[in-house]
């Protein structure tokens, strides 16, 4: 049941909390998750837009 409860606070994204895990939310790291999330998909973004030029130009 440890496991569970651990896996449950640390590891499962919920839906109704922005896909972070409670432990974000309880100790304050919501903010910081949330611009961590932000910079990934603009760096993807930036990267994808790159391959597809790339793959015209070729």
């Amino acid at each position: 049941m440890a496991q569970w409860i651990d896996f449950y606070n640390n590891g499962r994204l919920h839906g109704a909390l922005l896909y972070l895990t409670p432990a974000d939310y309880f100790e304050g790291r919501k903010e910081s998750r949330l611009a961590e999330r932000r910079e990934k998909l603009h760096t993807s973004d930036i990267n994808r837009k790159a391959y597809r030029l790339q793959q015209q130009h070729s």
